[in-house]
């Protein structure tokens, strides 16, 4: 419980500031179009459905994590991420041989690789894929059976 209270820490201190800075390198592009590093911090509204559960209620989660943006040309730039990020659901179930819920709580690691194409000033379209990776994962089930 003092892990999760001290990640919460951090995610309301990372919303708090911001944390940009910029990295020179001794190539032209790199000296008109600076590399950008930063820290990113969420929240995540997680959902999990079943096929055979009355109704599922979404669980409040939170990613953290961080970024390299870095110019390939004026108008082009790829940028690596990686987050630590939660996800989870809580459904109830109710069938011939139990009744109750289950409360799911799953923890990765994503790592997007984005393509940033910035199309003026001010508008920017970022795509690309991602890898994620369930690290530890949770369920605590409340049942009461009815045979």
């Amino acid at each position: 419980m003092k892990t999760s209270k001290l990640i919460a820490l951090i995610v309301i201190a990372l919303f708090a500031t911001s944390i940009q800075s910029t990295a020179q390198d001794s190539t032209r592009v790199r000296e008109k179009y600076p590399i950008w590093y930063g820290v990113k911090a969420g929240i995540n509204f997680a959902d999990l459905h079943t096929k055979n559960s009355d109704e599922s209620k979404m669980l409040v989660g939170f990613n953290v994590g961080g970024f390299a943006k870095l110019p390939l040309y004026k108008m082009i730039a790829i940028q690596p991420e990686i987050y630590y990020t939660t996800k989870g659901s809580e459904v109830t179930y109710n069938n011939l041989i139990a009744q109750g819920t289950a409360k799911f709580t799953l923890n990765y690691i994503e790592i997007p690789l984005l393509l940033i194409v910035n199309l003026n000033e001010n508008f920017n379209v970022y795509a690309g894929p991602y890898a994620s990776a369930l690290i530890s994962g949770k369920v605590k089930n409340k049942s009461n059976t009815v045979l």
